[in-house]
């Protein structure tokens, strides 16, 4: 049994594994990097990571790394690995697997249950993987040697666990549990104004679509929005939600006319320090758009930046907290069926956004002349239809959009993914 499988899961985790119950909610990372190895070099490698960094209390099951012929497409690979569930909670929870191609590059992927480990968690493990198997990366400068793994709270402080509950105290943020508490009514109230996606059927399917911004883009939005004041988010988030306007298909109504995106926020910066912990803790917020706002994208843009500076200001991130524990309580009295159905109706999100950027995280990726690209792919679960994940590494962005087929098809996906592609390239300017 894994050392996570054992211990108190916390409250994301819980959350997560009941989505699980139903679909797998599984993620992906891929990195490309120079260099070919053989197939026993990579299990080699891919074994002394896992033991490195203590994530698996259970023997590493053998023929572990799956490798992947030259000529395989890495999005089909996707299609079919999101969908593969695990088995049983203990199961061992990651699936590895490399693409060694002709040109002397290769692929390092990892497969991954979401509830075990968030993105940060993986990304040292990658690491770790790539770092023991290209010897001209250089070490990891996020990852230490022998970390605190898999513990099952947010983290620890002074030896002391520290859980979601403590992320909401008034030491992490100005609002307070009042504040807490207001802020979740006034988001609940939001939301009821929102249109909800159409139900799908109960086919929970995930397909996947991959695509690369044109070289030098990440570094010329950063600057774009430091001249205008804005955070890198804010773009992507209203470009995601003009996107998810017209390519998903939404259920309009009397009190619902507006449409609602959500952003996946990593939760250790809110610690006030590094947290080492392999693990999970995210926070989620959300931002609400409505018809005016939708059809005008200066007046989007400015919608989407001052939602996400009243969050920032009045600590919404760590309310978000109290909203996933209201949720778990009513998801562990609810059956299995009905989970899809309820996230639908109480938090209607048409798409969801997870923006990563790598270099101002893993200083020993950025620069590094064999690393030449990096991919994550969100799930989708039952809160949004679409996840759209953007990941920079310098100034490369790459783009990963998983979307629920039964709700969006692919002509609906290429053109969500287009649009979106098409406003970011022009840096949030002219309508394409």
């Amino acid at each position: 049994m894994t050392v996570m499988a054992a211990q108190r899961l916390n409250l994301m985790q819980r959350l997560l594994r009941g989505w699980e119950a139903v679909h797998p909610y599984n993620a992906a990372q891929i990195v490309t990097v120079r260099g070919t190895l053989d197939a026993t070099a990579v299990e080699t490698a891919w074994a002394g990571a896992v033991a490195t960094l203590g994530v698996s209390g259970m023997p590493i099951p053998l023929g572990t790394v799956r490798v992947l012929p030259p000529s395989t497409s890495i999005a089909a690979y996707l299609n079919a690995e999101m969908n593969a569930t695990f088995g049983e909670p203990a199961a061992f929870p990651f699936r590895p697997f490399v693409m060694l191609r002709g040109d002397g590059t290769r692929d390092c992927g990892i497969v991954y249950r979401h509830w075990v480990a968030d993105s940060v968690s993986i990304r040292r493990l990658l690491a770790e993987w790539v770092a023991r198997s290209t010897p001209t990366v250089v070490t990891v400068a996020d990852t230490p040697s022998a970390p605190a793994i898999c513990r099952a709270s947010a983290g620890a402080e002074n030896g002391r666990q520290i859980g979601y509950a403590a992320m909401c105290g008034r030491r992490h943020s100005p609002a307070g549990w009042v504040g807490h508490f207001l802020d979740l009514c006034r988001g609940l109230t939001r939301l009821r104004q929102a249109r909800k996606p159409i139900s799908g059927e109960n086919d929970y399917r995930v397909r996947v679509r991959m695509a690369e911004m044109p070289s030098g883009l990440g570094g010329e939005l950063r600057s774009e929005c430091r001249g205008r004041g804005l955070n890198v988010s804010d773009v992507l988030l209203a470009a995601l939600a003009e996107a998810c306007a017209q390519h998903v298909p939404l259920q309009s109504g009397t009190r619902r006319r507006d449409v609602a995106v959500g952003n996946i926020v990593d939760l250790r910066p809110y610690r006030g320090r590094s947290l080492d912990a392999f693990g999970l803790c995210l926070g989620f917020t959300n931002a609400v758009c409505d018809p005016a706002a939708l059809a005008d994208w200066p007046r989007l843009l400015r919608t989407i930046a001052a939602q996400g500076r009243l969050h920032r200001r009045a600590g919404v991130t760590h309310s978000s907290t109290a909203w996933w524990a209201v949720a778990l309580a009513f998801q562990c009295l609810m059956r299995r069926e009905r989970i899809y159905r309820f996230y639908r109706k109480q938090m209607p999100l048409a798409g969801g956004l997870s923006n990563v950027r790598l270099d101002a995280l893993s200083p020993s990726l950025n620069g590094s002349p064999s690393v030449l690209g990096y991919v994550r792919i969100s799930p989708t679960g039952p809160v949004a239809p679409v996840a759209l994940s953007t990941t920079t590494l310098a100034d490369h962005m790459q783009v990963a959009l998983t979307y629920r087929s039964a709700i969006v098809s692919d002509a609906a996906a290429e053109a969500l993914l287009d649009q979106f592609k098409c406003r970011i390239a022009r840096g949030g300017g002219e309508k394409c």
